[in-house]
């Protein structure tokens, strides 16, 4: 604190002469004093703030993770899932047709796989592209 510039201050502005050694000085020294402790107080609550923000920050994005994880999991055995169905539901609809008959030749078999086969990598093709988006 530069005491001569502010008793210049007085002395321009308000025409009052103080030396260093005035009393009231010392008001002035004491109250420096209190307010930098108050400040250094605040400070370390500052940190201390921005540090337990930080903990709680880490804690909630882990179980954030945890849970986005948690529900792809879900997701997926749920997509699994419904792969399955709908494989044993065509290998069900298809069997009827892979059966040899007397009335039907390879001829005729043959468009029903074909198209059987087309549907079912098409559908495997969307959903493996929706499981990796």
């Amino acid at each position: 604190m530069d005491t001569d510039k502010i008793i210049a201050e007085l002395a321009v502005k308000h025409g009052i002469k103080l030396n260093k050694e005035d009393p009231l000085f010392a008001a002035v020294f004491l109250n420096k004093i209190i307010l930098d402790e108050y400040v250094n107080e605040l400070d370390q609550h500052l940190a201390e703030s921005i540090n337990n923000v930080a903990v709680k920050e880490e804690v909630t994005s882990a179980k954030l993770r945890k849970l986005l994880n948690d529900n792809q999991i879900k997701n997926q055995q749920e997509i699994e899932r419904i792969l399955n169905q709908f494989a044993d539901n065509l290998q069900g609809r298809l069997q009827p047709i892979n059966q040899p008959a007397s009335t039907m030749n390879k001829q005729s078999n043959s468009p029903a796989w074909l198209i059987s086969a087309f549907l079912l990598g098409l559908l495997l093709g969307s959903l493996s592209v929706i499981v990796f988006i």
